[in-house]
């Protein structure tokens, strides 16, 4: 009897080791699964998850700087990562101004002291130091160039350069294809400007601008050898100075358009006036919207209740409550039925049906391209688009971003983020996430944790 019980025991083991295998062995194939094929509706998989296997499939040759990681890499798309967390304070040392972007390959930050005050740096796409934070502020201004500003004014950096004018301006400079255009001194009736190569900082010449009120207003160009030279068209000597401009007539409270050196162009005479998208812009004449052209011109006709800018030559108007789209010729395009529709790009745009509350992606025949509806849903740019699942997943309701492909297909595996941003025309991409990091205190002999923040750059090689 005892031996029977033994073999039964026996038995019964090798039965539930053979289950225990088969179930663990399910549990990895499901795994698995999960990660090649993240639900479109439902991302479930949290950063944790990672499968560096699927992750990392090709080898990465370059240096990463300090706190710097390597998240995803193939032959399209890189994802480096940089982990800051709170100091031995409390408070954040260090902070990316991600909301600005890469432009140019560069990365604003920003170092705090305890006292909260800061200075301001550039890093470069990968998270390596390119300017040290000596400055209290940079701004992109495009061409590799940046403006800075210090407690002693502002000045000009250009990335492969250095510094092209040193921070000693009272008044912000204006970059202008070509040229570095800097405010000197302003009367009521006389503007003097420092114009520069923007090429390498050289001085050019002085310029000044006299103010009439009966004529044009009058250029005199001041050459370094002091002769003076009229000029009544600007735009000879400096092009895209006609870039317009909204502006408010202080007397009449009416809209009209500048250009880059306060010249009026376009006579102040509607009660708004937008800035200009695809050499449209909106107006408010009375009760009601319309567009005009850069030469001011009423190109479709002021008689709708709402509309937006132009994007890819449709706008989303309202007319006799009816909410329609219309061509830049103000022609209504029929098959587009939706509440909302964002910008096409690359033969996809975000809309919203107006029978639904979610987001879907539409092609330019107005069909739903895919099945996958989101939150909150971006414009494709280099074969991604950044979109918020329509669950709580990982950080809460609203805080579930993930990327996909023009299919609707999630690109990199597990990852989910806090908030994600479209690359841009480079092919750089900002998202961020919050989580917690160990770290050792000496006095109790014991780890605790901090907050984190985590700063992913997606770069893309598809172009």
């Amino acid at each position: 009897m005892r031996k029977n019980n033994a073999l039964y025991i026996i038995l019964f083991c090798v039965i539930i080791s053979l289950v225990s295998c088969r179930v663990a062995n399910d549990k990895i194939d499901n795994s698995q699964d999960g990660l090649e094929n993240i639900p479109t509706l439902n991302p479930v998989h949290s950063i944790t998850s990672i499968n560096e296997d699927m992750m990392i499939q090709k080898p990465y040759d370059k240096d990463l700087s300090e706190r710097v990681s390597l998240i995803f890499h193939n032959a399209e798309y890189t994802i480096l990562c940089y982990s800051s967390s709170l100091n031995e304070y409390g408070y954040r040392s260090f902070i990316i101004r991600y909301k600005q972007g890469i432009i140019d390959g560069k990365i604003i930050f920003e170092e705090h002291t305890r006292s909260n005050e800061y200075s301001v740096g550039l890093m470069n796409y990968d998270f390596s130091l390119h300017t040290e934070a000596i400055y209290s502020d940079i701004e992109f201004a495009g061409k590799n160039q940046a403006i800075i500003k210090s407690d002693d004014g502002y000045g000009v950096l250009d990335f492969k350069n250095g510094v092209l004018i040193p921070c000693e301006f009272k008044h912000k400079p204006i970059l202008i294809n070509n040229y570095i255009v800097v405010p000197v001194d302003e009367t009521r009736f006389e503007e003097t400007y420092f114009i520069h190569n923007r090429s390498d900082g050289k001085f050019l010449y002085l310029l000044e601008k006299k103010y009439s009120e009966t004529e044009s207003n009058e250029y005199i160009i001041v050459k370094s050898n002091g002769q003076e030279e009229n000029i009544t068209d600007i735009s000879q000597y400096i092009p895209d100075t006609l870039t317009l401009l909204p502006f408010k007539d202080k007397k009449t409270g009416y809209y009209g358009y500048k250009n880059k050196f306060n010249d009026i162009v376009i006579d102040s005479l509607y009660l708004y006036a937008d800035i200009f998208h695809e050499n449209r812009a909106r107006v408010l004449l009375g009760n009601k919207w319309g567009f005009i052209n850069t030469d001011g011109g009423l190109v479709i006709s002021c008689i709708y209740d709402e509309v937006s800018s132009f994007n890819n030559g449709i706008a989303r108007v309202v007319y006799d409550n009816q909410r329609i789209f219309i061509d830049v010729e103000g022609k209504t395009v029929e098959y587009f039925d939706y509440f909302i529709i964002k910008q096409f790009s690359e033969g996809l745009a975000p809309a919203i049906l107006k029978q639904d509350d979610h987001w879907k992606y539409v092609n330019e025949y107005g069909d739903v391209a895919f099945n996958g509806f989101y939150s909150k849903a971006g414009e494709f740019s280099h074969g991604l688009a950044p979109v918020m699942s329509v669950n709580p997943v990982v950080y809460g309701p609203g805080k579930n971003y993930y990327y996909i492909d023009t299919e609707g297909v999630p690109v990199f595996g597990p990852l989910i983020f806090h908030e994600a941003y479209k690359l841009n025309e480079e092919g750089y991409g900002f998202a961020w996430s919050m989580g917690s990091e160990q770290r050792f205190n000496e006095n109790t002999g014991s780890d605790y944790s901090v907050t984190a923040y985590k700063y992913y750059v997606i770069i893309s090689r598809t172009n």
